[in-house]
């Protein structure tokens, strides 16, 4: 438990407990490290109070109810508990004291057990820096925030993920701007130091441009790949290059002629929905095996082919040889 105690209640003294607080204070300016307790019971002051060796007896106040003036301001909790609960201590900051280049104007709130500041607001921080609402909606430069967190800037807003203690190559950013374009994620790291677009999304795209459900991404709309394109997944299920296996079972053309008229479509390749979607995937696979197949029917229809003809051909020379022998003989 903390516990703050400085002001006497008043119950039956005529002395105001104000009177006694300010003969204290200035009893503490003229002896610099002197301590002393005020009160070891619940205290009021009806006024205001002004804390540290500037306050005078004319100390003027604005709308404050607690003034605390000095070089070195601040106020700190110091928890004695001692029955095994919590008990980090905490301090409350303004300013940093000294004028060097690492001094900054600031509010902080310090945890002095860990020697650690979770929270600063700087001097200079713009208004609406950080806006809590009624709703616990969070604004970031938003005065009225519309969402759990919203980002408000002036041309720009981003949102940058990076990695505590590293040098800053690895980060990752959300940004949003006036300039046409409504979302843009963009990206760097060691290898590539200098922030690329990932993703852009104008703002001109139309409602429902990408989608994704469950495990499909659905885009309304023309693709363009600058690059390559590959797939993974079940593309060469139908054999592929298998078709070039001696155990490959290829059907003859009359086979395959066959199939195809019964089925209306070719076998590996499977019917295609005129008005629906189908498998790309599966299609490119299909067609490559069906490829291979006519490709490997084509070659082996050609060797056929050939072998007739160098029959032929044989047949030929020996009637050419027969012509000559004829041609040869005395009459």
């Amino acid at each position: 438990m903390i516990r703050f105690a400085l002001f006497p209640r008043r119950h039956d003294t005529a002395a105001p407990a104000a009177a006694l607080i300010a003969a204290t204070l200035c009893a503490l300016a003229t002896s610099p490290g002197a301590q002393t307790v005020l009160s070891t019971t619940d205290a009021v002051v009806q006024g205001k109070l002004c804390v540290g060796v500037p306050c005078g007896t004319t100390q003027g106040f604005l709308t404050e109810t607690l003034l605390l003036r000095g070089t070195d301001t601040a106020i700190r909790f110091d928890d004695v508990s001692s029955d095994g609960g919590p008990t980090n201590d905490w301090q409350i900051l303004a300013n940093d004291v000294g004028n060097s280049a690492a001094a900054i104007n600031r509010f902080s709130i310090m945890n002095r057990s860990e020697n650690t500041t979770p929270f600063t607001i700087e001097g200079p921080a713009p208004v609406n820096s950080l806006y809590v609402a009624g709703n616990g909606d969070v604004g970031l430069g938003a005065s009225l925030p519309q969402d759990d967190l919203h980002l408000q800037g002036g041309s720009t807003s981003s949102l940058r993920m990076g990695i505590a203690g590293s040098d800053g190559s690895a980060a990752f950013r959300l940004s949003a701007n006036a300039f046409g374009l409504n979302f843009q994620a963009t990206g760097r790291n060691v290898t590539n130091p200098t922030f690329r677009s990932l993703l852009t999304i104008l703002s001109s795209a139309d409602h429902g441009v990408v989608q994704i459900s469950n495990d499909d991404l659905i885009l309304t709309g023309d693709l363009t790949i600058e690059g390559d394109l590959f797939t993974h997944g079940s593309v060469c299920a139908a054999g592929c290059d298998r078709v070039f296996d001696a155990d490959y079972p290829l059907p003859t053309i009359a086979e395959q002629a066959a199939q195809m008229r019964s089925a209306r479509h070719l076998p590996n390749v499977g019917p295609t929905d005129e008005d629906g979607p189908f498998n790309v995937t599966q299609k490119v696979g299909g067609m490559l095996n069906e490829l291979e197949k006519a490709q490997d029917r084509d070659n082996q229809a050609r060797t056929v082919e050939i072998a007739k003809l160098r029959t032929r051909l044989a047949g030929l020379a020996d009637l050419d040889a027969r012509l000559t022998s004829l041609e040869s003989a005395p009459p």
